[in-house]
């Protein structure tokens, strides 16, 4: 069009420089000539121009002039006013068209004609202008149901958005209208890499939420600063596989636990078993307390692994009697040893004949290890008192469970939205947002609900309301008199640990049993070939032939035993082993366990 213009005039008068403003969506200003102007003269015209544009309502951005300024003492024409003609057509006004002559004052024919060109030039313009926006409706139909955020990035001059995805986006990452505020490289995303790559994700403190920011390569070799930016909104898909990648890791850690505890358990049943059988025989009185607190200690670390294992171990959910005072004694216990490294005091004390729930078990778990977990967060902030208070009460047929912490509190802006998924006010990296969410979908599956308050500066508080459990108990028959073990019976002992295989031993030959003693199922299959025995007392895991193996060895040559078999383990976190002492029937006794726990077991035997 420029050239157009240039061309027509030419024939009509002899001129200096011509200015071409065209508004639309990408306004240009364009000047041609100019080469026997001097500063003065071209900074009269600009101001003049920049008046005009203003008054037909036309961005501005003041002109590049292609010619350099003349050599100093150069002849300089005089002074001439520019000519200025309205680009006007049938949307209105699209422009400006200056025209500075260079000879006499044009005459009244030399400037009709000139008012023609102009006419031809909005023509032309009107016509580029009705193509560009038809262009822009197409696009913006093509854009519109794009999730992603399309956005026209031109250097730092201009953005702009082209869908309402992209509009909501920078609206929200800029806290200001989309249209407006700083130009592209100013925007709070990652800045385009040196050549295109697959994306840059980044979070918005505003929403708590992620993005990916895309750049694309420039989309116009003459002007490299022009590129669009694809902007997404990735919480979701984040969380998905944050989600997955937990779920992975806590599978590893499972089957890592299982191997711990099996490996644990097993000295730990030693030191629990040797300590009580040398506590049976003890008189003296202080050889006596020492030995209660060797076994007192060994207890609570079997609590410990137990509750860790329960934890870790996954399950369907399941519906039945919880009772509430003895979770949360086992999820404070997990805890103990870090509150006391972070001088968090507890105060817990459930009133009496609190009611259970029907509910599952392990997802209640779930709950309170999140609520108790956050408020510890919490706590580590905290300037005063650090301290954890937990409180329930019935009403109504309801169990209302509350813990409040002495923290820094919830702002309250953020109060409302706590419970929403992947929002959280924790650092990057520390937390994931979903914890709040899951429990207060738990709570609401279980006919329950989670309420949440708090002030700045003076903690927070969880209310936990759920339905107490209509359960039945049954009426308890009286205990039968503990039946003394028959004098001379025979047990095989199964076991590859060598201390704990010697402590059963003793254990059971202390109570007149007749002790025979294998350190593997193999073995053991030799003995029971040679001799009878009135019961079997076998580890499940054990190398060469485990205790699986020799059940189902048992089973196909001697079914008359297979039901004398008490078995042990530390480990019953796997599905496997779970599902083979349901299907058997067979009494098992988790390691480490007391010594009249494995009497109770034998007598059961030898009642039936």
């Amino acid at each position: 069009l420029a050239g157009e213009v240039e061309a027509a005039l030419d024939r009509v008068l002899s001129w200096e420089a011509v200015v071409l403003v065209a508004g639309g969506p990408i306004p240009a200003v364009m000047a041609r000539g100019g080469r026997n102007l001097g500063r003065p003269a071209r900074e009269g015209l600009e101001d003049k121009l920049a008046e005009a544009a203003r008054a037909a309502g036309l961005g501005w951005s003041g002109l590049a002039w292609g010619e350099s300024l003349p050599p100093p003492g150069s002849p300089v024409p005089a002074a001439v006013e520019p000519l200025v003609f309205p680009l006007m057509a049938g949307s209105g006004t699209g422009g400006l068209l200056t025209v500075l002559p260079s000879g006499p004052t044009p005459g009244e024919g030399q400037l009709r004609l000139v008012a023609a060109v102009a006419q031809q030039a909005a023509l032309s313009l009107d016509r580029w202008l009705q193509d560009a926006r038809r262009e822009e409706r197409r696009l913006a139909a093509l854009l519109e149901p794009v999730p992603v955020g399309v956005t026209l990035v031109e250097g730092d001059s201009r953005v702009r958005p082209l869908n309402q995805a992209a509009r909501r986006m920078l609206a929200t990452l800029r806290g200001e209208p989309a249209d407006r505020g700083p130009g592209g490289t100013q925007l709070p995303v990652p800045a385009p890499m040196p050549a295109p790559a697959a994306g840059i994700e980044f979070s918005c403190r505003a929403d708590q939420r992620t993005y990916l920011a895309r750049w694309s390569a420039p989309l116009d070799p003459a002007h490299p600063e022009i590129r669009a930016l694809i902007l997404s909104d990735v919480t979701e898909s984040r969380g998905r596989r944050e989600q997955e990648m937990k779920a992975e890791k806590m599978l590893a850690l499972g089957e890592m636990l299982s191997g711990v505890a099996h490996e644990l358990n097993n000295p730990l049943a030693s030191v629990v078993g040797f300590s009580q059988l040398l506590l049976s025989q003890a008189h003296e009185e202080k050889t006596r307390r020492r030995l209660t607190i060797i076994a007192e200690e060994a207890q609570r670390a079997r609590r410990i692994v137990h509750n860790l294992l329960d934890v870790a171990r996954a399950r369907a959910p399941a519906r039945a009697p919880v009772d509430l005072e003895e979770l949360v004694n086992g999820i404070l216990s997990l805890f103990a040893h870090q509150f006391r490294l972070e001088n968090i005091q507890v105060d817990w004390a459930p009133p009496p004949g609190l009611p259970p729930v029907l509910g599952d078990r392990h997802q209640l778990q779930q709950v309170l290890v999140n609520l108790i977990s956050n408020a510890q967060h919490a706590l580590r902030s905290a300037r005063g008192e650090r301290r954890l208070r937990v409180q329930a009460d019935t009403a109504g047929g309801r169990v209302r469970l509350q813990l409040s912490d002495t923290g820094p509190g919830i702002p309250p802006a953020h109060l409302d939205r706590i419970f929403d998924p992947f929002f959280t006010t924790k650092e990057q990296g520390v937390g994931t947002g979903l914890g709040l969410a899951i429990a207060a979908r738990i709570l609401q599956e279980h006919g329950g609900a989670i309420h949440a308050r708090s002030e700045p500066a003076a903690g927070a508080v969880f209310t936990l309301d759920l339905p107490a459990g209509e359960v039945e108990v049954p009426a308890r028959r009286p205990e039968a008199a503990p039946q003394r073990p028959v004098q001379g019976g025979r047990v095989l002992v199964v076991e590859d640990e060598d201390a704990f295989r010697l402590l059963l031993e003793e254990a059971l030959e202390q109570q007149n049993y007749h002790v025979t003693t294998a350190a593997d199922g193999a073995a053991a299959l030799e003995l029971l070939a040679a001799a009878e025995f009135d019961a079997v007392v076998s580890d499940l895991r054990m190398p060469v032939m485990d205790g699986l193996q020799l059940f189902q060895q048992i089973q196909d040559r001697r079914p008359e035993l297979a039901d004398r078999f008490v078995f042990m383990t530390g480990d019953l976190l796997d599905q496997g082993t779970r599902t083979f002492l349901e299907e058997c029937g067979a009494p098992c006794l988790p390691k480490p366990f007391g010594l009249e726990e494995l009497h109770r077991a034998l007598r059961r035997l030898a009642s039936r």
